[in-house]
Order: C-alpha cells, then sequence, then structure tokens
C-alpha cells in the first residue's frame, strides 16, 4: 500500500507541474495567482481587524477610518476571488481548478 501512496503522490505532483506549466500560456503565472491567494488572506485579516476596532473602538475618527478601510478591502477581496474565478483557480492554491 505504501507504494501505491508513493505513486500517487508523486503523479498527483506532477499533475501540479503540468498545470502550472500550461499557465504559461495564459495571461498569468504562479507569481501572480500566488501573490493574489495571499492578498485576499492579508485583506481579510484587514477587515477583521477594522471591524474590532470599529465594535470596541473609542475615537470616531479612527473608527471611520476603519470603517472606510473595511469596505475598500471588501470590494479587492471579490476583485481578486473573481480574478480567480475567472481563471478557474482555486483560493487555496492547490494549483487545481474550482
Amino acid at each position: 500500500m505504501y507504494d501505491s501512496m508513493s505513486v500517487a503522490i508523486r503523479e498527483f505532483r506532477e499533475a501540479l507541474i503540468d498545470a502550472e506549466l500550461k499557465a504559461a500560456d495564459k495571461d498569468y503565472n504562479a507569481q501572480d495567482a500566488k501573490f493574489v491567494r495571499v492578498m485576499i488572506v492579508h485583506h481579510q485579516a484587514a477587515v477583521e481587524m477594522a471591524d474590532k476596532q470599529v465594535s470596541k473602538g473609542k475615537n470616531e475618527e479612527v473608527v471611520k477610518i476603519a470603517k472606510e478601510i473595511a469596505a475598500a478591502q471588501k470590494v479587492e477581496i471579490s476583485q481578486m476571488k473573481k480574478w480567480l474565478k475567472d481563471r478557474s483557480l482555486s483560493e487555496s492554491g492547490d494549483g487545481m481548478g474550482m
């Protein structure tokens, strides 16, 4: 069973490499996809921080800034998710399509 598992893992890795090579023929490369995926996570963290500030913050100016940040980041998250979806890429970065 261990050998068949090793073969399956190797074949899976080869499929991922093939998918990345095919991506070279498209309007993006692996770095583009990685950047978008990482930025989604980064923006989601910013939204969580901003939401916490809105709910617990005292200074009206800072709360206003937090609301503006959250709104802007949510728009950008949607844009980045659409970018991935338009290219049949997953958000998880596993190399497989959606």
